[in-house]
């Protein structure tokens, strides 16, 4: 007997897992999410507090490389934005008995948090020819499709034990981590958080964020928790977009 939610999720949730397998897919998806996420930065600065920056190709000594996604900087800190495209895969999130799979997907959101701590630190060494170190704190975010935190708190925990790991491989600072601490979050919790960024500044959501117990929290949790008022004032930053798919369907309620 099918279970309906399994059913549900299979023919939403699961077609990625079908159409990703293309060998066209990962380029132009990946544009496409990276995209979004800058569209997200522009619709929620209704104040101008914060400038959005987009990702331009620079030179580090003889190396070609390209800057962070997108960043985000205000008065009080700078925001390193990653879009990653990459969904835990559907057996990391039921196996439970051979760990390896998981392992492997957590292994390569070390290699996500490594990159963007590679990028900040070509930042502050100037290399970046768009954006000029200004002193402020850094804050890396990685923005995903779904929430990672779905596996329980403890997720972190291992992604920090293997992105040590890396950073040493490197020959970089292990106290990365916690001097420049990251966070992985969800496309839909990064639509919140650019709002309330609009709202309270970049440092006072995200030095909350990355502070003791919080850290652990997934980030709608943590807004729900932090920012109660402000959750209550967000809206819908692509209501016609929402009529174009649902038309019959009143995107308010």
């Amino acid at each position: 007997c099918p279970i309906p939610t399994l059913l549900f999720m299979r023919f939403t949730q699961g077609v990625y897992y079908e159409v990703c397998k293309d060998s066209d897919f990962p380029h132009a998806f990946g544009e496409s999410f990276q995209k979004y996420i800058g569209e997200v930065c522009a619709k929620a600065n209704t104040t101008k507090k914060y400038e959005v920056i987009g990702e331009v190709e620079y030179h580090a000594g003889k190396a070609r490389k390209n800057s962070t996604d997108w960043i985000v900087t205000d008065n009080t800190a700078n925001l390193f934005i990653e879009c990653k495209t990459k969904r835990l895969r559907a057996l990391a999130k039921v196996e439970l008995v051979d760990s390896n799979i998981l392992n492997e997907e957590l292994d390569q959101m070390a290699d996500f948090v490594v990159q963007t701590y590679k990028s900040i630190q070509d930042f502050r060494a100037n290399h970046y020819t768009h954006i000029k170190d200004n002193g402020l704190k850094t804050y890396p975010l990685i923005v995903t499709l779904e929430d990672w935190h779905a596996l329980g708190e403890r997720i972190i925990g291992e992604i920090d034990s293997r992105v040590k790991a890396k950073l040493v491989k490197y020959g970089m600072d292990t106290s990365l981590i916690e001097g420049t601490p990251y966070t992985i979050c969800s496309a839909q919790s990064f639509e919140k958080v650019m709002q309330i960024i609009d709202m309270r500044g970049i440092d006072n959501l995200m030095d909350s964020k990355t502070q003791g117990e919080y850290r652990l929290w997934p980030m709608k949790s943590f807004l729900f928790e932090k920012y109660r008022e402000e959750v209550k004032k967000l809206i819908d930053l692509f209501p016609d977009d929402f009529k174009d798919i649902h038309p019959t369907i009143d995107g308010s309620e």
